[in-house]
Protein backbone atom coordinates (compact mmCIF):
# COMPACT_ATOMS: atom_id res chain seq x y z
CA UNK A 1 0.00 0.00 0.00
CA UNK A 2 1.34 3.40 -0.98
CA UNK A 3 1.45 6.14 1.63
CA UNK A 4 -0.22 9.31 0.40
CA UNK A 5 -1.50 12.81 1.15
CA UNK A 6 -4.85 13.96 -0.19
CA UNK A 7 -6.44 17.38 -0.76
CA UNK A 8 -9.29 18.92 -2.68
CA UNK A 9 -12.78 17.65 -3.37
CA UNK A 10 -13.25 13.97 -4.36
CA UNK A 11 -15.95 15.24 -6.74
CA UNK A 12 -13.25 16.80 -8.94
CA UNK A 13 -10.93 15.04 -11.39
CA UNK A 14 -8.10 13.22 -9.61
CA UNK A 15 -4.50 14.29 -10.08
CA UNK A 16 -1.93 11.75 -8.88
CA UNK A 17 1.42 13.38 -8.06
CA UNK A 18 4.35 10.97 -8.40
CA UNK A 19 7.76 12.01 -7.06
CA UNK A 20 11.16 11.31 -8.54
CA UNK A 21 14.11 9.02 -7.91
CA UNK A 22 15.07 8.85 -4.23
CA UNK A 23 12.57 11.59 -3.38
CA UNK A 24 9.20 11.52 -1.60
CA UNK A 25 5.73 13.05 -1.79
CA UNK A 26 6.90 16.08 0.21
CA UNK A 27 8.75 17.29 -2.89
CA UNK A 28 5.35 17.72 -4.58
CA UNK A 29 3.66 19.73 -1.83
CA UNK A 30 3.79 23.05 -3.71
CA UNK A 31 1.88 21.54 -6.62
CA UNK A 32 -0.59 19.90 -4.26
CA UNK A 33 -1.38 23.18 -2.50
CA UNK A 34 -2.20 24.89 -5.79
CA UNK A 35 -4.13 22.18 -7.60
CA UNK A 36 -6.29 21.28 -4.60
CA UNK A 37 -8.48 24.31 -5.38
CA UNK A 38 -9.79 22.74 -8.61
CA UNK A 39 -8.84 19.07 -8.46
CA UNK A 40 -8.79 16.04 -6.20
CA UNK A 41 -5.04 15.84 -5.60
CA UNK A 42 -3.22 12.81 -4.22
CA UNK A 43 0.55 12.72 -3.72
CA UNK A 44 1.96 9.23 -3.24
CA UNK A 45 5.19 7.76 -1.89
CA UNK A 46 6.48 5.12 -4.28
CA UNK A 47 7.58 1.74 -2.83
CA UNK A 48 10.74 2.07 -0.75
CA UNK A 49 10.40 5.87 -0.59
CA UNK A 50 9.06 8.18 2.09
CA UNK A 51 6.58 6.29 4.24
CA UNK A 52 5.95 3.46 1.77
CA UNK A 53 7.81 0.22 2.43
CA UNK A 54 9.36 -1.64 -0.50
CA UNK A 55 7.93 -4.92 0.73
CA UNK A 56 8.09 -7.55 -2.00
CA UNK A 57 7.95 -4.99 -4.83
CA UNK A 58 10.87 -5.27 -7.24
CA UNK A 59 12.91 -2.05 -7.61
CA UNK A 60 11.95 -1.53 -11.24
CA UNK A 61 9.95 0.95 -13.30
CA UNK A 62 7.50 -1.76 -14.35
CA UNK A 63 6.83 -2.87 -10.77
CA UNK A 64 6.48 0.71 -9.53
CA UNK A 65 4.10 1.51 -12.40
CA UNK A 66 2.04 -1.53 -11.43
CA UNK A 67 1.87 -0.17 -7.88
CA UNK A 68 0.53 3.15 -9.14
CA UNK A 69 -2.05 1.39 -11.31
CA UNK A 70 -3.12 -0.75 -8.35
CA UNK A 71 -3.45 2.35 -6.19
CA UNK A 72 -5.73 4.00 -8.76
CA UNK A 73 -7.87 0.87 -9.13
CA UNK A 74 -8.12 0.08 -5.42
CA UNK A 75 -9.25 3.61 -4.57
CA UNK A 76 -11.69 3.70 -7.52
CA UNK A 77 -10.17 6.88 -8.90
CA UNK A 78 -11.88 7.64 -12.20
CA UNK A 79 -9.64 8.74 -15.06
CA UNK A 80 -6.90 10.51 -13.09
CA UNK A 81 -4.15 12.59 -14.63
CA UNK A 82 -0.73 11.33 -13.57
CA UNK A 83 1.74 14.14 -12.91
CA UNK A 84 5.21 12.74 -12.37
CA UNK A 85 8.53 14.39 -11.72
CA UNK A 86 11.75 12.80 -13.02
CA UNK A 87 11.52 9.04 -12.38
CA UNK A 88 7.89 9.66 -11.43
CA UNK A 89 7.28 11.00 -14.93
CA UNK A 90 8.85 7.91 -16.47
CA UNK A 91 6.78 5.64 -14.22
CA UNK A 92 3.64 7.58 -15.12
CA UNK A 93 4.30 6.98 -18.82
CA UNK A 94 4.92 3.28 -18.12
CA UNK A 95 1.71 3.10 -16.06
CA UNK A 96 -0.29 4.64 -18.93
CA UNK A 97 1.20 2.10 -21.32
CA UNK A 98 0.42 -0.73 -18.92
CA UNK A 99 -3.23 0.31 -18.38
CA UNK A 100 -4.17 2.67 -21.24
CA UNK A 101 -7.83 2.94 -20.19
CA UNK A 102 -7.02 3.67 -16.56
CA UNK A 103 -5.73 7.25 -16.84
CA UNK A 104 -6.88 10.35 -18.70
CA UNK A 105 -3.44 11.82 -19.33
CA UNK A 106 0.18 12.05 -18.24
CA UNK A 107 2.34 15.05 -17.38
CA UNK A 108 6.04 14.20 -17.39
CA UNK A 109 8.20 16.76 -15.58
CA UNK A 110 11.68 16.30 -17.04
CA UNK A 111 11.55 12.51 -16.81
CA UNK A 112 14.18 10.90 -19.05
CA UNK A 113 12.02 9.00 -21.55
CA UNK A 114 13.34 8.80 -24.19
CA UNK A 115 16.79 9.56 -22.77
CA UNK A 116 18.50 12.59 -24.26
CA UNK A 117 21.84 11.48 -25.79
CA UNK A 118 23.81 13.67 -23.39
CA UNK A 119 21.98 12.12 -20.44
CA UNK A 120 22.72 8.60 -21.70
CA UNK A 121 26.41 9.52 -21.88
CA UNK A 122 26.24 10.99 -18.37
CA UNK A 123 24.80 7.75 -16.98
CA UNK A 124 27.57 5.73 -18.63
CA UNK A 125 30.19 7.94 -17.02
CA UNK A 126 28.34 7.88 -13.70
CA UNK A 127 28.30 4.09 -13.47
CA UNK A 128 32.00 3.97 -14.30
CA UNK A 129 32.79 6.42 -11.51
CA UNK A 130 30.56 4.60 -9.02
CA UNK A 131 32.43 1.36 -9.69
CA UNK A 132 35.74 3.16 -9.15
CA UNK A 133 34.99 5.58 -6.29
CA UNK A 134 31.88 4.32 -4.50
CA UNK A 135 28.18 5.14 -4.67
CA UNK A 136 27.36 7.93 -2.21
CA UNK A 137 30.15 10.46 -2.85
CA UNK A 138 29.82 10.12 -6.61
CA UNK A 139 26.03 10.26 -6.69
CA UNK A 140 25.87 13.23 -4.32
CA UNK A 141 28.14 15.22 -6.63
CA UNK A 142 26.20 14.03 -9.69
CA UNK A 143 22.90 15.25 -8.25
CA UNK A 144 24.29 18.69 -7.43
CA UNK A 145 25.80 19.15 -10.87
CA UNK A 146 23.09 17.57 -13.02
CA UNK A 147 19.90 18.61 -11.24
CA UNK A 148 20.45 22.22 -10.16
CA UNK A 149 21.46 25.41 -11.92
CA UNK A 150 24.22 27.41 -10.18
CA UNK A 151 21.85 29.99 -8.67
CA UNK A 152 19.69 27.20 -7.20
CA UNK A 153 22.45 25.96 -4.90
CA UNK A 154 21.64 26.72 -1.28
CA UNK A 155 19.73 25.40 1.70
CA UNK A 156 16.83 24.01 -0.34
CA UNK A 157 18.99 22.11 -2.81
CA UNK A 158 21.27 20.83 -0.03
CA UNK A 159 18.26 19.45 1.83
CA UNK A 160 17.07 17.69 -1.33
CA UNK A 161 20.48 16.15 -1.99
CA UNK A 162 20.84 15.00 1.62
CA UNK A 163 17.43 13.33 1.52
CA UNK A 164 18.16 11.66 -1.80
CA UNK A 165 21.49 10.10 -0.87
CA UNK A 166 20.06 8.82 2.41
CA UNK A 167 18.09 6.13 0.55
CA UNK A 168 19.41 2.54 0.69
CA UNK A 169 22.18 2.12 -1.85
CA UNK A 170 20.79 -1.12 -3.26
CA UNK A 171 17.42 0.47 -4.03
CA UNK A 172 18.87 3.69 -5.40
CA UNK A 173 21.40 1.88 -7.58
CA UNK A 174 18.88 -0.60 -8.99
CA UNK A 175 16.49 2.19 -10.00
CA UNK A 176 19.27 4.33 -11.43
CA UNK A 177 20.21 1.51 -13.80
CA UNK A 178 16.62 1.36 -15.04
CA UNK A 179 16.93 4.69 -16.88
CA UNK A 180 19.34 3.65 -19.66
CA UNK A 181 17.81 0.15 -19.77
CA UNK A 182 14.26 1.32 -20.52
CA UNK A 183 13.14 0.85 -24.14
CA UNK A 184 11.18 4.04 -24.64
CA UNK A 185 9.63 3.45 -28.06
CA UNK A 186 7.36 0.48 -27.20
CA UNK A 187 6.31 2.15 -23.96
CA UNK A 188 5.37 5.40 -25.68
CA UNK A 189 3.64 3.52 -28.51
CA UNK A 190 1.50 1.56 -26.07
CA UNK A 191 0.26 4.70 -24.32
CA UNK A 192 -2.62 6.35 -26.16
CA UNK A 193 -3.42 8.93 -23.50
CA UNK A 194 -2.62 12.64 -23.97
CA UNK A 195 0.96 13.49 -22.98
CA UNK A 196 2.55 16.72 -21.78
CA UNK A 197 6.34 16.67 -21.46
CA UNK A 198 7.87 19.67 -19.70
CA UNK A 199 11.63 19.96 -19.82
CA UNK A 200 13.97 21.90 -17.59
CA UNK A 201 16.51 24.36 -18.99
CA UNK A 202 18.58 21.24 -19.69
CA UNK A 203 15.91 18.67 -20.65
CA UNK A 204 16.60 15.06 -19.73
CA UNK A 205 14.33 13.66 -22.44
CA UNK A 206 14.90 13.59 -26.20
CA UNK A 207 12.17 15.71 -27.79
CA UNK A 208 12.91 14.58 -31.36
CA UNK A 209 12.78 10.89 -30.40
CA UNK A 210 9.54 11.50 -28.49
CA UNK A 211 7.91 13.25 -31.44
CA UNK A 212 8.80 10.38 -33.80
CA UNK A 213 6.76 7.99 -31.68
CA UNK A 214 4.12 10.38 -30.30
CA UNK A 215 3.81 13.35 -32.66
CA UNK A 216 0.67 14.37 -30.78
CA UNK A 217 2.52 14.91 -27.49
CA UNK A 218 2.67 18.40 -26.05
CA UNK A 219 6.23 19.52 -25.35
CA UNK A 220 7.22 22.60 -23.38
CA UNK A 221 10.19 23.91 -21.44
CA UNK A 222 10.45 26.12 -18.40
CA UNK A 223 12.70 29.15 -18.53
CA UNK A 224 15.78 29.16 -16.30
CA UNK A 225 15.21 26.19 -14.03
CA UNK A 226 17.04 23.01 -13.18
CA UNK A 227 15.56 19.56 -12.78
CA UNK A 228 13.44 20.35 -9.69
CA UNK A 229 11.05 22.57 -11.60
CA UNK A 230 8.16 21.92 -9.22
CA UNK A 231 10.16 23.75 -6.56
CA UNK A 232 12.09 26.40 -8.47
CA UNK A 233 9.67 27.15 -11.34
CA UNK A 234 6.27 26.26 -9.92
CA UNK A 235 4.25 29.18 -11.43
CA UNK A 236 5.42 28.24 -14.92
CA UNK A 237 4.45 24.60 -14.43
CA UNK A 238 1.03 25.46 -13.07
CA UNK A 239 0.11 27.51 -16.15
CA UNK A 240 1.27 24.77 -18.56
CA UNK A 241 -0.44 21.92 -16.72
CA UNK A 242 -3.71 23.79 -16.25
CA UNK A 243 -3.88 24.59 -19.98
CA UNK A 244 -3.06 21.00 -20.94
CA UNK A 245 -5.79 19.61 -18.66
CA UNK A 246 -8.33 22.17 -19.84
CA UNK A 247 -7.76 21.48 -23.55
CA UNK A 248 -6.70 17.84 -23.79
CA UNK A 249 -8.62 16.35 -20.87
CA UNK A 250 -11.65 18.45 -19.87
CA UNK A 251 -12.55 19.83 -23.31
CA UNK A 252 -11.97 16.48 -25.02
CA UNK A 253 -14.21 14.64 -22.55
CA UNK A 254 -17.02 17.23 -22.50
CA UNK A 255 -20.32 16.20 -24.12
CA UNK A 256 -20.62 17.49 -27.67
CA UNK A 257 -23.80 19.26 -28.72
CA UNK A 258 -25.47 17.97 -31.88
Amino acid sequence: MLAFDEAGSPANRPLILVHGWCCNRGHMKGMMAHFAARHHVIAVDLPGHGESSLGNVAPSFEAFAASVCSFVAERHLHQPVLVGHSMGGVISVVAAAREPALVAGVVNLDGAVPLAPSVRDAYRDLFTRINREGFRPVVGHFIKEAFFLPFEHGAISEAIVTAMISHPEALASALLKEFPALEAEPVLSASHTPLLFIGSSRPRFDEQALKKVRPDAWVARVAVSGHFMQIFALPQLIAMIEKFIAIEIEHASAPRSR
